[in-house]
Order: structure tokens, then C-alpha cells, then sequence
């Protein structure tokens, strides 16, 4: 996303870009706080679904906001998903974080 950012000429859709990246930053704090709860060690797996959007956003930088879109609802079905698990698995504490994530 930071090539998507520095591509940006309006600066109210950097500074929109910018703060999606320190928030998705907070996001991957708040999962690895997840997974030292549940006592995993998270494994970095690069998921190919979301860099072929990221790719896509930086072929296309006519459509950024399209492309970013696609990314946002990606990860939020992702979250989503993640807390619905936890609920299911009655892991309470990594159900009460996951929804901040979605929130933001």
C-alpha cells in the first residue's frame, strides 16, 4: 500500500491511505495478541488472494479507490470471520479484540 499512497495525487486519499496503513499496522498488533493468547506462534504466510488485489491497486492507480475498496472488504470478511471462530471455539478474550478491528 505504500506505493499506492506515494502514487496518490489528492492528499486527502494519501492521508486516507496512510492511516489505513498504521491501522492495518495495529491490526497485525492485535492478531499477534490473539494468537499469544490462544499460546501459538503465529506463522508469516504471504496470502496470495490479497497481494493479487495489491498488485491489481498498483497496476491501476486510476482506480485506487476501487482497488482499496476490494482490499478493505477482503480483510473485513477476514476479521469477521476470525471472530466468529473465536466465539465458536469459546475463546472469549481473542473475541473481545477482534471486533475493534472490524470497528476501525
Amino acid at each position: 500500500m505504500p506505493k499506492v499512497s506515494a502514487a496518490a495525487s489528492s492528499p486527502e486519499l494519501k492521508k486516507a491511505l496512510d492511516k489505513h496503513q498504521a491501522l492495518t499496522s495495529k491490526h497485525v498488533s492485535r492478531l499477534e495478541e490473539v494468537f499469544e493468547l490462544c499460546g501459538v506462534e503465529p506463522e508469516r504466510n504471504k496470502c496470495k488472494g490479497m497481494a493479487g488485489l495489491i498488485a491489481e491497486s498498483e497496476s491501476v492507480l486510476e482506480a485506487i479507490i476501487a482497488a482499496t475498496q476490494r482490499v478493505e472488504h477482503y480483510e473485513t470478511a477476514v476479521y469477521g470471520s476470525l471472530r466468529t471462530y473465536a466465539q465458536l471455539l469459546g475463546d472469549i478474550e481473542s473475541a473481545r479484540l477482534l471486533p475493534s478491528t472490524l470497528d476501525e
